[in-house]
């Protein structure tokens, strides 16, 4: 599969990234107020350069400071000049599958994603808008045919006042968005088979892609329907036969309080879908596809954990890697209690897998707590989901995932998960 060129890079912002250079570090004291620093420790999610973070551009949230790619982990064009390969946009000799997005990120980024309508001032940098764009441009596309096109006009565009007067009245709030993108195709770009047509499918695809990359990248993003299309066509200057599909506010989140009355009750209203056998059938239409998982745990383990000196580095906060070892602190306790176990002989498993992102940092005089559950169960492997968080205020510090193996150590091999140990964690599984 190729993909076109991205139009309209920035080729020098491309260079400073594939250089690493770091973005400068903010006040600590600020970032907590605001609610986050995240260090992620993540591989990344596809080969396409423009869809890779350099270090200091991961996901960003308002306020924040980020730390993308594992240490270590090596840029896919790197790989390829290194086996002599060209890097091309497409699959080709000598590439090597990536390892994909993390559950915990994945998960993250579906519970974040809400269609709001408060936006801060602050301006959305250029390549968060890129990163958008590439991850639409790397959809799904019948017959490859890649009817979608994205048209990005930003607050001082001089197309922006035509483009906000064609908004209707309910969305008068997007005017505040730092950044609009109109979406859309024409029906000669797409693919039809047997008379389907597939450039509104396809488009509606890459236009779900470009939302939550925005989300990844701590963005808020609303896709509207709300706008009068000729006003809209005449502003962008759209050919006639072009199809909007949605017009997407971008930008950092803002007060909620900032909004009018009656947009701010919209925001206040709580989250709610279709239960499950609503909108899927087993086998023929009509027939309810049935629910089985547990939206969440009934209940999750919880533990206080003290802090010791030797927790904190050189930088003020607990070090990365200590909170590597609360997390396992909390394993421990979890099958000492449950289990009963008396002896580190007696846990029946050995870890796999470790995902982490740090959110704030702890510093020595703030109370921690964890709260964890188990959200998989497979025929060796568990996984857990953990939160480390202030009991006063509920910040949260960091969430991690873990996976854990049951090991049979005497026989030097994975074990089947047994009945009578998911019958003990029955009551914590979910989410």
């Amino acid at each position: 599969m190729v993909r076109r060129g991205c139009a309209g890079g920035r080729p020098e912002a491309r260079s400073r990234r594939a250089g690493g250079e770091r973005q400068p570090l903010e006040d600590q004291g600020e970032l907590r107020g605001q609610g986050g620093v995240q260090h992620v420790l993540r591989l990344p999610l596809l080969l396409s350069p423009r869809l890779l973070e350099g270090q200091g551009e991961g996901p960003l949230e308002e306020g924040g400071e980020d730390i993308g790619t594992q240490e270590g982990a090596r840029h896919p064009e790197a790989r390829e000049k290194e086996a002599g390969k060209p890097h091309a946009g497409g699959r080709g000799p000598g590439r090597k599958r990536p390892r994909g997005l993390t559950r915990v990120e994945f998960r993250r980024v579906l519970a974040e994603r809400r269609s709001l309508r408060a936006f801060a001032d602050r301006p959305v940098e250029p390549e968060k808008i890129e990163r958008m764009i590439e991850a639409a441009r790397w959809s799904p596309s019948s017959g490859n045919r890649q009817p979608w096109r994205f048209t990005v006009v930003a607050r001082d565009d001089p197309r922006r006042p035509a483009l906000e007067e064609s908004l209707t009245r309910g969305n008068a709030w997007a005017k505040k968005a730092p950044v609009l993108i109109v979406s859309g195709a024409r029906r000669d770009d797409g693919s039809i088979v047997e008379n389907r047509e597939y450039f509104l499918h396809d488009t509606g695809l890459a236009t779900m892609s470009l939302l939550y990359r925005g989300v990844d990248q701590g963005l808020l993003v609303h896709p509207m329907a709300g706008w009068k299309e000729a006003p809209l066509k005449e502003a962008l200057s759209l050919p006639e036969d072009f199809r909007p599909i949605a017009v997407i506010a971008v930008g950092y989140p803002g007060k909620t309080g900032d909004l009018d009355e009656e947009t701010r009750r919209k925001d206040e209203q709580p989250r709610t879908r279709k239960e499950i056998g609503e909108v899927a059938y087993r086998g023929g239409f009509g027939e309810p596809y049935r629910a089985t998982l547990p939206a969440a745990p009934p209940k999750r383990y919880e533990i206080d954990i003290p802090l010791r000196f030797r927790d904190i580095d050189s930088m003020g906060h607990v070090n990365n890697a200590v909170t590597l070892s609360l997390l396992e602190f909390g394993r421990i306790r979890f099958f000492f209690d449950l289990f009963g176990a008396q002896r580190v002989e007696e846990i029946p498993f050995i870890l796999a897998e470790a995902n982490v992102r740090y959110r704030i940092p702890i510093l020595l005089q703030d109370p921690v707590r964890l709260r964890m559950h188990v959200t998989d169960v497979a025929r060796s492997s568990f996984r857990f989901q953990y939160e480390l968080s202030d009991p006063r205020d509920g910040r949260v510090f960091t969430e991690a995932e873990t996976v854990q193996v049951m090991y049979d150590y005497a026989a030097g091999r994975p074990r089947p998960v047994d009945a009578s140990f998911l019958e003990t964690i029955r009551e914590y599984i979910g989410g």
